[in-house]
């Protein structure tokens, strides 16, 4: 076919690069578009979808455009229907998930599932697990509710059943075998779908029922995928199989911003594309309309550290901007200081500029806390992107109930609370007993449990477990006496067993090493409020440093759900993928930090990490700073605070300022003067 552009194919076209074009009209056929950051690709989508329809004559149902989120399928459907004048309401265009429920719906029958089958949303999947863990008596110490969840969701997204899976000498996985079948059968038996299964199911009826898998690959000539980089095992099988070998697929993807590899996803997806979907098209989106020159050279000569790309160097036609600013500082809230220092210069400067314009990346999630206290300290507004406050999080609320109890023995809440952290052997019913005579006696839990035990008011054996109960927070309490605020923390995080429990008890590396870490940052974070409160004189009232805590804690908290307007992002590296800010932040950049120190031994997950600094460069629009701290306080035998990250180092020295803070600079002029008296 021509694509001689016609009066008609004008408005498809205008305001695309030569090689935007180029992936936008090519001739019908398998294409994979290699696009950059800020290179334009969902406009690339967009037209390419729309070009299909107006100028190659495509059906409008005959093509299906798959996305990762509803937002980004919302926002397809939208542009396609305003560049055509089309209702896209019952076109192909969703993700994964939803494109794949839809199937299912239409022919449940083939799927062998009720009409009416219901979808498990996550927290119900693992209540489903918890009960079916409890009938079958399988022991929680052994395999969470949560990482049994965790588990099968991961075998189903490599489109294995438990007879695919081979049994070993592990007696634990010989158990998660078993589990898997009995959660496989409940499930079957009471129409329940989780989001694992959706997917999966969809490729099984595909694949037993060659009419219905013809029918499909007959109405859909085109499939156009985005984010083809983040596609896990079945994904990839199932858009394989539709296109089968007369459809054509357009994937649109980038190998060096795959980043969700432990969450499944396989970079060698579109690697390997051009050899799974003969001639393939290859385009290259390499303009970049998001950031400075500066910053993308440095965002390229890092990523070229890796040896397994598919190849490409970002440009911008772009001013060459400021340079990359480094800042070495010695602890980690004096990052933080630098940070707020500098987000306040710069909105001050310019009226046009927001806090909204701002964000603040980090690796971990416990590594907000330092910029969450500083922003607090100036009453800047922020938000916390992709994750909970840092004390809202659930190990932290774990260890903020103890406290809570060794203060005041009427904590009704955090009693309940440090009850159910873990299995003691108090059910719900056991514990609905103690709510009602503590409503009868007008007595606090805590005192009813003592008063029930003394009259007998409960069965020997639930007493027994209460009384056991009640002891360990009477020693957690004793522990803590004259104790300062970041030992009180220290004791009821250690010596209650809360730690133990989080690393026992969470199989996944990654969030057993969150948690870790959270709870020690939570320990340091205790020692930073005394000297704040002993400095600052905040126990005027006579309040302990305990209890003054507490209420700051709490009242922060609070403010969760206050419309705070424009407000600096707060966020992880991997939350701020397909974001962009005009001024970014990157803290803790040193050796174990980031990278991650569980990820400096493995290649391939080093990789990744290179790719995720790739990232979050690439979301800097005008200035992006880069922090590291020299000494980590508390996190000395994982983290190298000798070396700064070797994502810094790989940046060539023309494209960085290495900066002076200047309430650091102060500081240091002031003891250089004590000294010289």
């Amino acid at each position: 076919m021509s694509i001689t552009e016609t009066h008609d194919d004008s408005s498809l076209t205008k305001g695309l690069n030569e090689r935007q074009l180029a992936a936008v009209t090519a001739e019908p056929g398998n294409q994979l578009v290699i696009a950059g950051a800020g290179s334009g690709k969902t406009r690339v989508l967009v037209h390419r979808l729309a070009y299909l329809i107006k100028h190659y004559n495509y059906s409008p149902y005959e093509l299906m455009a798959v996305t990762f989120t509803n937002k980004a399928a919302r926002v397809m459907a939208g542009r396609v229907a305003e560049l055509l004048g089309i209702e896209t309401r019952h076109l192909w265009i969703g993700t994964f998930h939803g494109l794949a429920n839809r199937m299912l719906r239409r022919d449940h029958d083939l799927a062998r599932l009720p009409q009416d089958f219901q979808i498990l949303p996550s927290d119900d999947q693992r209540r489903v697990i918890r009960e079916l863990m409890k009938a079958n008596h399988m022991d929680s110490k052994q395999n969470s509710p949560v990482e049994l969840a965790n588990w099968i969701n991961r075998v189903k997204d490599e489109g294995k059943r438990p007879q695919h899976l081979q049994l070993g000498r592990s007696p634990d996985m010989r158990r998660r075998i078993d589990f898997y079948r009995i959660y496989d059968e409940f499930c079957q038996r009471n129409g329940l779908v989780d989001f694992g299964e959706i997917l999966l199911r969809c490729h099984e009826m595909l694949l037993a029922h060659d009419d219905l898998l013809r029918d499909y690959r007959d109405r859909f000539s085109a499939l156009l995928v985005d984010e083809f980089q983040d596609t896990n095992v079945i994904q990839y099988h199932w858009i394989r199989l539709l296109a089968g070998t007369n459809s054509h697929v357009m994937a649109v993807g980038d190998d060096d911003q795959s980043i969700y590899g432990w969450r499944g996803a396989v970079v060698q997806n579109i690697r390997n594309f051009s050899e799974d979907f003969p001639d393939t098209n290859i385009v290259r989106l390499e303009q970049n309309y998001r950031s400075t020159a500066n910053i993308l050279n440095a965002a390229n000569k890092v990523i070229e550290n890796n040896d397994d790309r598919l190849g490409k160097t970002l440009w911008t036609d772009a001013a060459d901007g400021e340079l990359i600013h480094v800042f070495p500082c010695e602890f980690g809230e004096d990052e933080a200081n630098y940070v707020v220092d500098r987000l306040q210069d710069w909105v001050r400067d310019d009226s046009s500029r927001t806090y909204e314009n701002v964000a603040v990346l980090y690796r971990s999630h416990f590594q907000s806390l330092s910029i969450e206290t500083a922003l607090q300290g100036e009453a800047i507004p922020y938000t916390i992107r992709g994750g909970a406050r840092f004390y809202d999080r659930a190990e932290i609320r774990d260890a903020l109930g103890y406290m809570q109890l060794a203060n005041n023995r009427e904590a009704d809440v955090a009693f309940d609370r440090v009850m159910n952290i873990r299995p003691r052997g108090i059910g719900s019913a056991s514990q609905e007993r103690i709510r009602e005579f503590a409503v009868s006696q007008d007595l606090s839990l805590w005192n009813a449990s003592l008063e029930g035990i003394k009259q007998r008011v409960f069965p020997d054996r639930m007493a027994l477990r209460l009384k056991e109960f009640l002891d360990e927070i009477d020693r957690v309490t004793l522990l803590c006496e004259g104790k300062h605020l970041s030992e009180i923390a220290d004791v009821c995080v250690y010596e209650s067993g809360l730690m133990d429990y989080h690393m026992e008890s969470e199989r996944n590396e990654q969030l057993r090493e969150t948690r870790r870490e959270n709870l020690q940052e939570f320990i340091r974070s205790c020692g930073v409020f005394e000297a704040k409160f002993l400095r600052e004189e905040l126990g005027e009232d006579e309040k302990t440093v305990l209890q003054s805590f507490l209420d700051t804690v709490s009242l922060d908290a609070g403010d969760v759900e206050e419309d705070l307007g424009p407000a600096v992002s707060l966020m992880t590296l991997h939350a701020a993928k397909g974001l962009e800010f005009p001024l970014v932040f990157i803290v803790g950049m040193m050796e174990g930090r980031f990278p991650h120190h569980l990820n400096l031994d493995d290649p391939i997950r080093l990789y990744e990490e290179r790719r995720l600094a790739y990232v979050g460069f690439t979301r800097a629009m005008e200035e992006l700073h880069l922090t590291y701290a020299k000494r980590d306080r508390g996190f000395s035998d994982r983290v190298d605070t000798s070396r700064v990250s070797r994502f810094i180092r790989e940046i060539p020295t023309e494209f960085l300022h290495y900066t002076q803070h200047r309430r650091v600079l102060n500081r240091r002029r002031f003891r250089q003067y004590v000294r010289g008296l």
